[in-house]
């Protein structure tokens, strides 16, 4: 019976050192940023439940179905590693692999994708994959000193696709180095690294302490800058607002614009939506308006 307990490359990743699950998201090739690494490792409370994630547990469920299918359709002797390998300069840097073929040191690595994503990928046998899945498997290639990985995607639920991964010198270099400046630098230095989004800089800094702080030069510059660019874009946005309105205007009451061929060049149809009518539910039931009303506190940016 297959349960919903994190299978062991999902167990290693929460771990405190670096896995092949984590390195994606230290290159800013992964869904998290680096501080989002950086914070689950330093501060172990704000790791997330993955139990219950429905991508984990679509992840557990799937892995011996497409572990069957790289055997039966692909022919591939894969058998199951259980160990977790250690990077034999910088032991924080892990790799807990899905699969090893028998009798060569290669490894396989097993994925579920949407159907979305089909068009991300490349030829069959080729190392046309997503950044995430090359870095992870350049990854194992640096802590195993294994030449060769394997990559099983299934897509979609049925499109079962085969690449391969050649060791790269220079990439592996490049992500061990990355890693250990990550760990080294941040990690063990309780330094955090740099914002890379929005997302980062609202956990890093969610609410203000009301004093003023002094612009540098370079701050100034690029305060002017981004003036700029923001009053471009709405040049730019009140041009393309124009030519909308002109081609609307054209459409009229018509719901589908197209070429002499007939090919569709846009729509514009009626939709409906539901939305709760918060004016009259206070009006009407206040205490219950009351009662699910929550108040959410943000920091507004504004350039003078």
């Amino acid at each position: 019976m297959i349960t919903t307990q994190l299978n062991p490359s999902q167990q290693e990743s929460l771990k405190t050192g670096i896995g092949g699950s984590t390195i994606a998201n230290i290159l800013g090739l992964g869904y998290q940023t680096p501080l989002d690494e950086y914070n689950k490792i330093v501060n172990p409370e704000t790791r997330p439940d993955l139990s219950n994630n429905p991508h984990v547990v679509a992840g557990i469920y799937l892995e011996p179905v497409i572990r069957s299918m790289a055997i039966d359709v692909l022919q591939l002797r894969v058998r199951q590693c259980n160990v977790t390998k250690y990077h034999p300069v910088f032991p924080y840097m892990r790799a807990n692999i899905d699969g090893k073929l028998s009798g060569v040191d290669e490894g396989v690595e097993f994925k579920n994708r949407g159907h979305f994503q089909g068009n991300r990928y490349g030829e069959q046998l080729t190392d046309e994959v997503l950044d995430s899945e090359l870095a992870q498997c350049l990854w194992y290639l640096g802590i195993t000193g294994w030449q060769r990985w394997h990559l099983v995607v299934l897509i979609g639920g049925f499109d079962l696709r085969h690449f391969i991964i050649e060791r790269d010198e220079q990439l592996i270099a490049d992500i061990t180095e990355k890693a250990r400046i990550f760990w080294e630098q941040h990690v063990e230095k309780r330094i955090p690294p740099l914002p890379t989004t929005k997302g980062d800089l609202k956990n890093l800094y969610p609410s203000d302490d009301g004093l003023a702080i002094t612009a540098t030069a370079d701050i100034a510059i690029d305060i002017s800058a981004l003036t700029l660019l923001k009053q471009t874009i709405a040049e730019t946005e009140h041009a393309a607002s124009e030519i909308e309105i002109r081609i609307k205007n054209f459409v009229g009451s018509n719901s589908v614009l197209t070429d002499r061929e007939g090919k569709p060049l846009a729509t514009w149809k009626a939709q409906k939506t539901n939305r709760i009518d918060t004016t009259a539910l206070k009006n009407d039931l206040p205490d219950i308006a009351e009662s699910y009303t929550k108040v959410t506190e943000s920091r507004v940016w504004r350039i003078k």
